[in-house]
């Protein structure tokens, strides 16, 4: 995600001032959208967790998602508006700034479904981490965690304090 921005400042260096402006809004969409996704899945988590864990985290983590890529156009958008010269949108044109309603719908489908399935695969393998870990902690099965299994185990916890409890059991 932040790699993104090395070809903005690689572009600036060479004096493709119009291609690392692209690159910045690209990059820009990228980070926002990363950002926003993740503490809105969270929030839905941290709050509904409890309730219905699954539904929680694939609903939460599918509402991220959506939003995130609602919110990285935004952003990009604003960067395409705030720093492009008409020359730029010769030379790149205005990739955020030009897309149509379908297109933009299209953005926020598509980030929900990468983070429903996200949710999901997250969900499946942290119920696989609490019941290797499980089977560690009441003797049942003589297996060792690796660090690996130990972070999806304690991401299994629908809050962070959780986590941290568990975690330190885990030493």
């Amino acid at each position: 995600m932040m790699t993104g921005y090395v070809p903005a400042v690689v572009h600036a260096a060479r004096g493709n001032s119009s291609q690392a402006k692209r690159a910045f809004g690209r990059s820009t969409n990228a980070a926002v959208n990363f950002a926003i996704a993740l503490g809105v899945g969270t929030a839905v988590v941290a709050t509904a967790g409890t309730l219905a864990p699954v539904a929680a985290l694939i609903g939460g983590t599918a509402l991220g998602g959506a939003t995130g890529a609602l919110a990285g156009n935004v952003a990009q958008v604003a960067v395409e508006k705030t720093t492009f010269t008409d020359k730029d949108k010769e030379i790149v044109g205005q990739e955020a700034s030009d897309k149509t309603f379908a297109q933009w719908a299209g953005d926020v489908l598509l980030g929900s479904i990468a983070g429903a399935a996200g949710g999901a695969v997250h969900g499946k393998a942290a119920a696989l981490a609490q019941r290797a870990a499980s089977g560690v902690m009441s003797g049942a099965h003589a297996i060792a965690l690796t660090p690996g299994q130990q972070a999806l185990q304690s991401l299994a916890s629908p809050t962070v304090g959780d986590a941290i409890v568990k975690q330190v059991h885990l030493v």
